[in-house]
């Protein structure tokens, strides 16, 4: 299965290979909880299968974390998509304390990205 996990970003590039001498790619990803990773995988298997080559060290244990994807209504309908990082034995009852960051733009995404600082 080579579904992209939810707060993820990965990128395929052919840059640099002989697409005569194999059918290999690099794939590139980042996420919130996951450093940038640089990794080997081919087109026959549409990067099913990757092979970490390099990644910049991780700044805090991610284990035990998950990123759900959810939605908010705006007042026209429009639905607005959010991420929730936490720890997964969290229980969602709003007694939790959040740290909230938000940003507003008109046609511009932002994609996710891993950061260590605030």
């Amino acid at each position: 299965d080579a579904d992209v996990p939810v707060g993820q970003d990965v990128s395929v590039s052919p840059r640099g290979r002989d697409s005569s001498a194999d059918n290999a790619l690099w794939l590139f990803r980042d996420g919130y909880l996951v450093p940038d990773t640089m990794e080997m995988a081919t087109a026959e298997d549409c990067c099913a299968v990757t092979e970490p080559v390099k990644a910049k060290p991780a700044m805090f244990d991610a284990d035990g974390l998950i990123v759900e994807q959810r939605f908010a209504a705006s007042k026209d309908g429009t639905k607005i998509p959010y991420f929730v990082m936490r720890r997964e034995d969290v229980v969602m009852d709003g007694g939790n304390p959040v740290l909230l960051d938000a940003y507003g733009g008109v046609e511009i995404s932002m994609t996710p990205g891993y950061s260590a600082g605030g």
